[in-house]
């Protein structure tokens, strides 16, 4: 008896319900048992049928089983499902073997009734159950991450979620939503799986009342499937702390003045949260006309910064006495900064403010695996206030400048592993004159995976007796550009009587070359000592640190030799 699900009607009768098993996933060839248990009824007394619904198809009549123990099948399915009931415990079952990856499905449970007129239809439904069939390997989820909106909807509520990742096969996997109470939840969306290979992620969003996020409550979200299980707890997230800022004010320059004005700008920068307000004073009263303003925001992490600046400007005839001062009053929830400019013959305007950073040397990063950094500022006038270093906007090294200074400097140490890594360096001076602080950056860029270098050592070309010998150490083919050479006699590096220099890198389609000659007395190279030509590259192995190449004058006269020894770190002195 084949069955038209078109005149299904949805009905739910009051405490009378049907629970569906849970999701499962199975392998091709295995067999599958469901189960739905009645509630409110008798389902040993009930006309009971088994329906699916593959994915992007309408629902399917399986068959159904009768008050006793007679079972119907539609009739292209007739050997692979049988169904099953257990009055004592009100529970219908259905066998599904020998499982093929088309039999994934949801299948629903549903109760028959009869009108008087007897119009049949399925007054009780369970909710489904997924059945996953699929030859990959099941994996549990490797990890779970909260989210929550940052601002409720105008109707109060607000959406929170969660993202489960790394699991396998794609529809394997199922969310359970949690109240404080530990109240199981329903009405949340369970999106469906991307990814591939495997690999796979899936998010779930629950809508919850603003009032009780505000409240601290904790929600918990678990994401499971046959493999394992993974959970976590959202709560609001605690306010951003609050943050200083920093305040600056510049005075006028002599050219301005020489116009009329006289303009004040005051500068804060990098405080949380954004309420402020600026007042300004001239000889202790406060000023109230000509004031504008403007301010900015800038998003650094989880935390967003804000910036504001004040501008004042009143006539040079207000401004050119001797010890008129000007107040910026910058007033926020941390507190209170206070800026005072107090009136000085201009001087002339400054025109040129350079700042530079030196990085450290190759020798200390490639072979010391450590060095220095260096910040220099210069301007055409003194007044240098303070200057400071970061890495990745974290502050390494700071200094204030107490002295009147056209030049100053700052070292920070840093290490191989900062340097190599793209660590983002930023120096950063303020200066009377400036109104606001400048900065330059550094940061060390490769871009591509780096590649090892081949090293060949040149025996020194035809000579007289007495003339200085050149030995050339040539490093081929490598990436970074960054690399250091050095040279050995008999082991020990190179000192007094002898010269030796690298080119600059070669650069050759996507690769690098240098040369480094080194320079040596007739007498010595004739007397059989053994000259090494060192290397150092970020490509070279961190077992070994270094490539040797070496050369005397007993060696074949053709000339070059490419010896392939290498010195471990351990070994080095």
């Amino acid at each position: 008896m084949e069955m038209l699900l078109l005149l299904v009607i949805i009905s739910f009768a009051s405490g009378q319900s049907l629970t569906s098993s849970d999701s499962v996933v199975k392998k091709p060839g295995e067999s599958v048992t469901l189960s739905c248990t009645g509630s409110g009824f008798s389902v040993g007394s009930s006309y009971m049928h088994w329906v699916y619904q593959k994915p992007g198809n309408g629902l399917e009549w399986i068959g159904r089983i009768d008050p006793g123990t007679g079972t119907i099948f539609a009739q292209s399915l007739q050997g692979q499902f049988s169904i099953k009931k257990d009055s004592s415990k009100n529970m219908l079952y259905l066998e599904i073997k020998s499982l093929k990856t088309e039999d994934t499905a949801v299948y629903y449970c549903a109760g028959e009734h009869c009108t008087n007129h007897c119009v049949y239809y399925f007054d009780y439904w369970g909710k489904g159950t997924k059945v996953t069939v699929s030859s990959v390997q099941p994996s549990a989820p490797k990890s779970i991450f909260g989210m929550s909106q940052c601002t409720s909807d105008s109707d109060g509520f607000l959406t929170i979620g969660c993202l489960a990742r790394g699991f396998s096969p794609a529809d394997s996997l199922t969310f359970k939503w949690k109240d404080s109470d530990k109240k199981e939840l329903s009405g949340f969306v369970q999106y469906p799986a991307f990814g591939r290979d495997g690999d796979y992620s899936k998010i779930s969003h629950l809508r919850v009342r603003k009032s009780d996020w505000d409240a601290k409550k904790p929600y918990k979200c678990e994401a499971s499937n046959s493999e394992g299980s993974k959970e976590t707890t959202l709560v609001p997230s605690p306010p951003p702390p609050d943050q200083h800022a920093d305040v600056y004010l510049t005075v006028p320059t002599k050219m301005e003045l020489d116009n009329g004005t006289a303009t004040f700008m005051c500068l804060a920068q990098r405080f949380s949260p954004k309420t402020y307000e600026f007042k300004w004073y001239q000889d202790g009263k406060e000023v109230t006309d000509a004031i504008d303003k403007y301010d900015k925001s800038e998003k650094k992490g989880s935390v967003t910064e804000y910036s504001a600046t004040s501008i004042l400007q009143i006539s040079a005839d207000k401004w050119n006495h001797p010890n008129n001062k000007i107040k910026c009053e910058f007033v926020h929830k941390t507190g209170k900064k206070v800026i005072v400019a107090e009136y000085a013959v201009p001087i002339q305007d400054c025109t040129n403010i350079a700042v530079d950073i030196v990085p450290p040397s190759l020798e200390d990063m490639l072979k010391n695996r450590q060095g220095v950094l260096k910040c220099k500022a210069s301007a055409d006038n003194s007044g240098f206030t303070k200057i400071k270093i970061e890495a990745n906007n974290n502050i390494i090294a700071e200094a204030a400048i107490t002295e009147n200074k056209k030049v100053v400097e700052l070292d920070a140490p840093i290490g191989y592993e900062e340097w190599s890594n793209g660590t983002e360096f930023t120096c950063t001076v303020e200066h009377k004159e400036l109104a606001e602080p400048k900065a330059t950056k550094f940061i060390r860029e490769n871009g591509k995976e780096p590649k090892r270098p081949s090293v060949y050592i040149l025996a020194p070309p035809e000579h007289k007796e007495g003339d200085k010998m050149t030995l050339t150490c040539y490093v081929k083919d490598f990436y970074p550009k960054e690399v250091f050479v050095s040279w050995l006699a008999d082991d020990e590096p190179v000192t007094l009587g002898y010269s030796y220099n690298t080119s600059l890198p070669i650069h050759n389609d996507k690769y690098f070359s240098v040369y480094s000659q080194l320079t040596v007395d007739h007498s010595e190279w004739k007397s059989g000592t053994v000259f090494s030509c060192i290397v150092y590259h970020e490509s070279i192995d961190e077992k070994m640190r270094v490539l040797t190449r070496s050369i005397d004058d007993n060696i074949d006269k053709a000339g070059v030799i490419n010896l392939s020894m290498t010195t471990p770190a351990s070994c080095k002195d």
